[in-house]
């Protein structure tokens, strides 16, 4: 968005916003799946900031009243123009308002500065700023703060943020629903003199809404231009330089280009017949510029329609579409641990690989060896070595498992520990004995050697018996932290500090639940003392 003064929008988006709705009426996205706890956030919009490619970056987020942190809620990115920034972006766009009547979370990230301040959407490469880990961290961050619907994704912007709306369609589509580039539709590559080997690498087809006036100064509508030699966003003519029959290629749409007239100004083109309904749409609007649809007018950037808005029209379609999530619990099936099965309170959501009992005030996770995003539906949910069907079979009269001859009751496979001796079912199971009979767990002397043989800190006989992890491994799951680090931590950085030790020591006594404190008492004497403590805080530090 070149050429706007910042004051000048401030003051006009000012009296916009004192019509802006202070609340709206609940608005239900979900489909029964639920946040559990409530992640609360305040309602307005709050600056925030977070390291990505070794830069500090900052963006804005405004959450509607309606928000309460227990229904997930849909998320729309709003990208500023080259030279502009987040502020601009949320006063012109108008997704604020938007998102209070509607109800989702409305994003407006900031370019990297000094000015002017852009996206990095033509994939240049380093230095220049990978804006799109950028976004995908900050998805992240809203997945850990806020209780968003991860199917429901949008992306929008303006220029050079329309651009940065394309390329993450073309880079991020398994996060990404659908797409609304205003005056800076492409498809990959942008122009013809920047960068030629730019490239749309994801072949998930994702849904367009585009704008664009036939006057645009900067982006020219016929392509070309003096710095920036643009492509054409329709010609029929030309189809190497058609960037709309670009997208209906590549989300599969089969049938032709329909035109029909929006007003008097305004004409919509459109693919239909599309793969997984992904339709592409243009919004001409003839003799309009550089410009957002139905915002207040800035001279400067040439005429403004009034006839439609884009911002109702973005939400409108955005409205239509999720990503693929077969299980409709609002995590999209890519990404989900188990995409067959609703869980959305994924058991190692935050990946801090400690497993904790549910009734306490921390996560209830996985031990060492899970599995990256939970193991809430696999074979072997409780990761003790014993799958889901043997552990049930394990009932009373039932007839005795090969790997646990003798046992009489049903073991729990939802619990790696069902008896609470502080053995693992699955390393009892493996030495013979009864993982439901607490009288029968095993000799220490079963469990293997007393030394040290991958040196991470942790004796064999602790790692074979009560952790089922590999002593000749520092690192059995291969996730990249290792099993002595993994076993330790419980605020989830990884990293055992004060905070863990004063968590350890207020919450698992042996006078609170003795059947679950195997994670912390390291000697395994069956309470949790200054030498666990000591001995954690001496063993274990960051992971890399």
């Amino acid at each position: 968005m070149k050429g706007v003064l910042l004051l000048a929008m401030i003051l006009i988006g000012a009296l916009a916003a004192a019509a802006w709705p202070s609340a709206a009426p609940p608005h239900a996205f979900a489909t029964g799946e639920t946040c559990s706890p409530a992640r609360p956030q305040p309602s307005g919009t709050t600056v925030k900031s977070l390291v990505s490619g070794g830069l500090t970056r900052s963006y804005r987020v405004h959450v509607p009243a309606s928000y309460t942190g227990a229904s997930p809620v849909p998320v729309v990115f709003s990208f500023h123009g080259h030279g502009s920034n987040a502020i601009e972006q949320e006063v012109y766009s108008g997704f604020s308002a938007k998102s209070d009547s509607a109800g989702f979370i409305a994003v407006f990230p900031d370019g990297v500065p000094p000015s002017p301040q852009g996206w990095n959407a033509w994939q240049f490469a380093p230095p220049q700023p990978d804006d799109v880990a950028f976004t995908s961290a900050i998805i992240d961050s809203l997945i850990a703060s806020s209780c968003i619907d991860q199917s429901r994704v949008y992306t929008s912007g303006i220029s050079n943020g329309a651009m940065m709306s394309v390329r993450l369609a073309c880079s991020l589509s398994s996060r990404i629903a659908a797409f609304a580039p205003v005056a800076g539709a492409y498809y990959a590559p942008m122009s013809l003199n920047l960068n030629p080997a730019e490239t749309c690498p994801d072949t998930a087809p994702r849904p367009m809404i585009a704008f664009h006036g036939t006057a645009d100064p900067t982006v020219p509508f016929n392509g070309g231009g003096s710095s920036i030699v643009y492509r054409l966003p329709i010609d029929d003519n030309t189809p190497a330089e058609d960037v709309l029959s670009d997208w209906a290629a590549h989300n599969g749409c089969g049938g032709t280009r329909q035109e029909s007239q929006i007003g008097t100004e305004v004409r919509l083109v459109q693919y239909g017949s599309c793969a997984n309904g992904a339709v592409v749409e243009l919004y001409a609007v003839d003799g309009g510029g550089h410009t957002w649809p139905g915002s207040f007018d800035v001279p400067s950037l040439g005429y403004t329609t009034h006839q439609i808005s884009a911002t109702d029209l973005i939400w409108s379609f955005f409205s239509n579409y999720t990503l693929p999530d077969a299980d409709g619990d609002l995590i999209p099936d890519v990404v989900d641990n188990c995409p067959t099965v609703a869980n959305y309170g994924q058991t190692n959501y935050d990946r801090n690989l400690v497993n904790l009992h549910p009734a306490k005030p921390y996560d209830d996770l996985t031990r060492a060896n899970s599995d990256l995003l939970g193991d809430a539906c696999d074979p072997d949910i409780d990761n003790d070595g014993l799958s889901n069907t043997d552990e049930l079979n394990l009932g009373p009269g039932g007839s005795s498992h090969a790997l646990c001859p003798g046992a009489t009751a049903a073991t729990d496979p939802s619990k790696e520990d069902t008896d609470g001796d502080r053995y693992l079912d699955g390393a009892e199971c493996a030495l013979g004995t009864d993982p439901t009979n607490p009288a029968s767990k095993p000799a220490t002397a079963d469990c293997g050697p007393s030394g040290d043989a991958d040196g991470d800190g942790v004796r064999d006989v602790i790692e074979i018996c009560f952790y089922d992890t590999n002593p000749q491994a520092t690192n059995t799951d291969g996730d990249g932290c290792g099993d002595a680090k993994e076993i330790a931590s419980v605020d989830g950085n990884l990293t055992v500090n004060s905070t863990d030790l004063q968590q350890i020591a207020t919450a698992f006594g042996p006078s609170t639940n003795p059947g679950y404190i195997l994670d912390f008492d390291m000697d395994k004497n069956g309470t949790i003392n200054s030498t666990d403590l000591q001995f954690a805080a001496s063993h274990f530090g960051a992971c890399p």
